[in-house]
This record gives C-alpha cells, structure tokens and sequence, in this order.
C-alpha cells in the first residue's frame, strides 16, 4: 500500500496520481506532501471532495493509516473514464478545512455532464427505476417535475437517462428497495427484517448497528443485506466475525437460507491466502498471529456479531475491528447498552467517527453523573441514535414466541446400570489425574468420554471400551480395571432411557413430530434400531451425511416421518418448527450446545406451544447437569440467544464454555460422594447466577434508556 500514491506538491496543489488500487478499493494512500492538507483532520473525520466549485461527494480521512476512504470519488473516476497514472489535483478550500478541491484531467464537457447527472439522480429518489418500463417522454417529464422545470427547459433524454442509470448503479447514491428479496424464498422473512435491511443500506450508508432483541434474527438481517449487496456486484470479500461458539452456526445459517458459501478460518492453513468469504472467531483474528493478515486485507463488507464485546475502545478487540478497512460494516448485538452510556459512544464510532460528537460532549449531554447506564435526556439520545442503530423488539412488531414447557422426566438406573455406573466412577477417580500425563495409555479425554457415554447409552460405553482395550499401550492395572467394566456393561440388558422414550412415542407423544437429540453417533444408531423394531417411522440426521442426505431426511421428517434422530450438527441452522417436541436424550454438558437444540424448533415462525422434555438418571452427573443448567443459569426459561449474552458478565475461568466439560469433569473426580459434588457444582453455579442477575439489571436499565418496556 506504501507505493499506491506518489503526489507532488506546488505550493498548496497537491498532484495525486492514481492507482490501481485506488481504482479497485476507494484508498487514496497519502504520502507525507499529501498530509500537509490534513493536519487538522482527527482519526475517521468526515471530509468532501469538492468538484467544479460546487458539487461535493463524500470522504474519510484516517489518520492511523494515513489514507482517505471515499467510494464515491472511485466511482466518480471509473466514471470519467481515468485509469492508473491520471493525475488528480488537490488543495484545500479556502472556506472550510474539511473540504478538499479536486480538478480532475480529461475534457471539462465530460465533467459537468456527469456531476449533473449524478446531481439530477440525487434529487430524484421517487422515479421508478425500471428503465425499461418507461418511455423516454415519460422519463423526462418525471425529471423536469422532480427538478421543476419548465416544458421548454426541459432537460434531454440523454442527459435524463444517464442520470437514472447513475440513481441505480452508483454505489453511494440513495436507492429505496431491495432487489433480491425474491430469490429469498428458503426462508420466511418478517417485516421488521426486510425494514431493518432497507434502513441499513439506504438510510445508514451500509455502516449500521442492528441491535434488534435477542431471537428476532439479526443473523437473518445480516444475510438479506450480504444478499443484497453481493446481487448488486458491491460486496465480494466478506469478512464475518463471531464468537467461536457460534462460528459453525454462521457458516451453516448462510448456506442453508442464503445459499452462500464461507469458509471457517479454522479450516485453512496459516500458508493459504485468506478467502474472499471467511467466518473467523473474534479471539484468532485478534490474536498476535492473525491480526495483520486481516488488517491489511481491504474488505467489501464486515460483519460483527455479539459486538458488545467491542464496548471498550481501550481493548484490544475494538482496536483490531478500528483497524479493519471496508466499506460496509454492520455491528451485532441485542445489548449495545450493558454497563454504560459510553459503550454505546464507542460502537457508533466504530460505524460513523464524529456523529455522536466528542466523548467528552457526549459524556456530558447525555451520561447520567450517578448511574451511567441511563441517559440525562433519553429522547435526545434516541434522536442522535436514529440514523446508525436499528432496533426491533418484540413489543414493537407485535412477534410473540409460543409457550415453552420445559418437562423432567427422572429415571432410575437398573441394578446392572448402577453397577456399571459405580465401577466406572471409581475408575475414573483413580486415574483420571494420571490420566493427564497419559502414563497409563489412557488420557482425559477418553475418560470423559466414557463418563458421558455412560449416561447416554451403555451400549455405546460398550462399544467405546472395547475399542480402548484393543490398544496395545495400556497397563496391566488399566486393563483389568476396563475389563471388568466390559463385563458387567454386557449384562445390562436393556438401557432406562431408551425403554422411557419407546414409551412416551408410543403413548403420550404418539400423535407429534418428535425431534430427539444425543451427542453420540453410537447411540444415535441404537435408538433408531429400537424404534425401528417398534415400528415408528423415523429420519436420521448427522455431520457424517451429504448435504443431500440432510435434505431428504428433513424433507422425510416433514412428511410421514413421526421422529428424526439427530447428533448436535442438526442443532446448527437448522430450522424445525413444523415440530413442537424435543427430546434431550442425554445433556451436552456445553449449555450453548442444548441452547442450540432449543432454538431449532422454539424461534420465530413456531405457532404451537413446544415442549423441551429433558431425560436425566437421578443421583448421577446428569442431576448436577441440569441443577446447573436448570435452576442456576435458567437456560430453558430464557429465549434462544441470551446465553451468549450473559457470558460478558462472568470472569474468564467459565466464560470459555468449551473448558466447562473439564471443570465439571475434574469435581467427578476429585469428590467421590454425590453430596460433595452437588457442593461445588453448586458453588459453580452461583457464579453462573450473578452473571444472569448482571445481565437482567443491564437489560431494564438499557429499555429505559432505549424507551422499551423492560
């Protein structure tokens, strides 16, 4: 980027050759002569490019990179016909600091023509754009009431059509209606979402906070924008950032509803060049090791999701998405307010630097002196959110989710499951800390496995032991100890919980689409062959299977299938709502994986009550699972999308939920007694619990402040 501008300076003429890369992205790199017309500019200020002392397109200048950002001066020289090496002239305007001169080369005639038009397509927003559709009479008779003119000043056709062709195409100019809402029709879009997206990319310039509500689709906004603009030729290289939790939910909702392609930055090498449409978690992107390689890229459009996380502009989240350069940027979160007035300054400045004022203005009008989370003048401050912040809540679309019954179905472990169940605690108590060295031939892993297997389907235990003593690596202590579990799992005759769900299809669901969930491959295949030797017709669905596969299997569940056995990878994207019952047959110890289940079929677009039934074996480790869940972080109260949300507000040992399968399996092991375990899984618990009561204060303070009922 260094090379792109080489400019000489006459007195307070500035020559600016252009460069390709200026031609292709906007940037306009300055040199140190360049920047003398600058120096009063702060970081991300507005500036306009002033052509035949009088026609102004728009501009930013950004002084960490020291390069002007303005899409419309590139359009305006693609326009003209200008190619690598034309030269521009700049100074700066007598008048004002902000404004920048520009004489460009090439005929004066060309110049005049095309800022007329595009200044004719400015003024005219309510012409249909049809082209086709209007004769050419039609056409400028429109224009000359647009303009008021007279039947004898009556501008040309020519002149009339290149105008409108510059209304439609140019990419800064105001459009009014989205053009590729019908080839949407994988999804059911609301009214709010098509409005969200028209306001975003007409009345926000494509740099918008959509903060609707948890669970009324902002990713479902997202994508009709992203949509939009690639339909419209104005966005190839995507960049969506996300949490990592949700990372593979992004990647499967845009293809599933949008049809569109990403790659997960999980899935490259470090060697390959980033793709065009990438889906990174904002922690790797931001790492030491990845962040120049984003920085540096120039992207069409950048998407942020939960960007709250981007509150505090002293971070180094929201210094790495400041440095990201593209032209569209659209920031994700039901909760811009969380603990402070401030928080919401800096996400408007990541979109639009300035249009909130100063900090220190902003701070004083509107920031109240006791609690900082309210505002002194909450409809001024709404007033100045307006043109950057989108938000839709419930109250305000009249969007109600159904009732939500969350029913515990307890069980009792046969004498031989018990038996198992005991023998294999104790194993794991004895090994599970030399397990972390793997002396043994064993890791923790493994025996995580074997404890979760346990409670899902002892058939699968089975399966998973024997595959483990087929090692040759293990000591001779470890595989008597696997053996003697091996022997009594081949006496368990039959599992609880299988017998609890052939009895609920057969009896009190035996007239619903029932949607089961487990986390094991294993015992996916032994539910469906019970209940295929009872008759009941089912789908399977699973990570393993072709996209075509999937299709057919919930094209077969919609129609004369009554249940669809599903791993977890049918708990991302998927949208289920024609079913109402879902069936956790055993609990990801990950409550993000079971708030991901949830919102398959309990979303926006489900008309029934839906019932969640959750099977659990009392006095195991699935009673501290769904104390956890259940009672301390209220997972199935809440609406899909919350969780994310109160994760904020807890400290960094539990925040990271994929390390939570190891807290909780370390409490297994470290405390042989179910009543010390219940204890600390307790004590666990509580902190889960304040972070909840943070998130809920936070919540009524911002619907005051945003005039929501709370």
């Amino acid at each position: 980027m260094s090379s792109m501008l080489e400019e000489k300076k006459t007195g307070s003429l500035a020559l600016v050759p252009l460069t390709e890369v200026f031609l292709e992205s906007g940037i306009l790199k300055a040199s140190p002569e360049l920047r003398t017309l600058t120096p009063f500019l702060r970081d991300y200020e507005e500036i306009s490019f002033r052509i035949l002392g009088r026609f102004e397109i728009q501009g930013s200048w950004r002084r960490e990179g020291g390069y002007f950002l303005s899409f419309e001066l590139m359009e305006f020289c693609r326009r003209l016909g200008l190619k690598t090496g034309d030269t521009l002239r700049m100074r700066r305007s007598e008048e004002t600091l902000r404004v920048l001169e520009v004489d460009f080369p090439g005929s004066r005639d060309a110049l005049i023509a095309l800022a007329r038009a595009a200044e004719l397509a400015r003024e005219i927003p309510r012409v249909e754009l049809e082209l086709e559709e209007l004769t050419d009479s039609e056409i400028c008779t429109e224009l000359g009431k647009a303009l008021g003119e007279t039947e004898q000043s009556r501008i040309s056709s020519e002149t009339a059509h290149h105008a409108l062709l510059d209304h439609l195409i140019l990419k800064s100019l105001g459009r009014t209606r989205l053009l590729g809402l019908k080839e949407l029709d994988r999804i059911q879009l609301y009214p709010h979402q098509i409005q969200a997206a028209e306001k975003a990319l007409f009345e926000c310039g494509g740099r918008a906070l959509l903060a609707d509500e948890v669970g009324m689709g902002k990713t479902i906004e997202a994508g009709i924008i992203m949509h939009e603009l690639m339909k419209r030729e104005e966005a190839e290289r995507i960049l969506v950032v996300a949490p990592a939790s949700l990372t593979l939910q992004w990647k499967a909702e845009l293809q599933e509803k949008f049809g569109l392609d990403f790659v997960l930055a999980s899935e490259i090498s470090d060697r390959e060049e980033i793709p065009g449409r990438i889906i990174v978690s904002l922690d790797t992107a931001k790492s030491r090791r990845h962040r120049q390689d984003y920085i540096h890229e120039v992207w069409d459009m950048v998407i942020v999701d939960e960007a709250h996380k981007l509150k505090n502009r002293k971070t180094l989240n929201f210094q790495f998405v400041r440095r990201l350069s593209s032209r569209y940027l659209f920031l994700l979160t039901a909760t811009p307010i969380q603990n402070d007035l401030m928080e919401l300054y800096n996400l408007l400045h990541l979109l639009s630097p300035g249009s909130l004022g100063s900090l220190q203005n902003f701070r004083k009008k509107h920031v109240h002196p006791v609690n900082r989370r309210l505002a002194l003048d909450p409809d001024g401050l709404r007033s100045a959110l307006a043109p950057h912040m989108i938000r839709s809540s419930r109250g305000s679309t009249g969007l109600k989710l159904p009732p939500r019954r969350v029913l515990l179905h307890e069980l009792e472990f046969s004498e031989a499951e018990r038996r198992v169940y005991e023998r294999l605690s104790d194993f794991i108590h004895e090994y599970w800390f030399l397990a972390a060295t793997d002396k043994e031939g064993l890791n923790q892993l493994t025996l995580m496995l074997f404890q979760k297997l346990m409670s899902s389907s002892p058939k699968a235990l089975q399966e998973s032991v024997e595959g483990i003593l087929a090692r040759q690596t293990l000591s001779r202590e470890v595989r008597k100890s696997l053996e003697e579990i091996l022997e009594d799992l081949r006496k368990v005759p039959s599992s609880v919980k299988l017998e609890a769900v052939l009895e609920l299809l057969q009896n009190e669901l035996s007239d619903q689409k029932v949607l089961i969930f487990t986390q094991f491959r294993r015992t996916q295949e032994v539910i469906l062959e019970a209940l295929k030797g009872a008759a009941i017709p089912t789908a399977k669905f699973c990570g393993e299977m072709s996209l075509n596969q999937k299709q057919a299997s919930l094209k077969e569940f919609q129609g004369d299938a009554r249940v669809l056995v599903s791993t977890d990878a049918g708990s991302e994207g998927q949208n289920l709502q024609f079913a109402r019952c879902l069936i956790n047959f055993d609990l990801p110890w990950n409550p993000m994986k079971v708030e991901q289940r949830i919102g398959r079929i309990h979303r926006l677009g489900q008309k029934d009550e839906v019932f969640i039934l959750n099977l659990c074996v009392k006095k195991t480790i699935e009673e501290h699972i769904v104390t956890l869940l259940g009672r301390k972080i209220r997972l199935f109260e809440r609406i899909v999308g919350e969780l994310e949300m109160i994760l904020g507000y807890l400290g960094s040992q539990l925040r990271d939920l994929e390390a939570l399968d190891h807290r909780i399996m370390e409490v297994v092991a470290r405390f042989r007694s179910f009543e010390e375990q219940r204890q600390e899984v307790e004590r666990m618990g509580q902190k889960f619990s304040r972070a909840a009561k943070s998130y809920e204060e936070a919540i009524r303070s911002q619907s005051l402040v945003l005039g929501e009922e709370p």
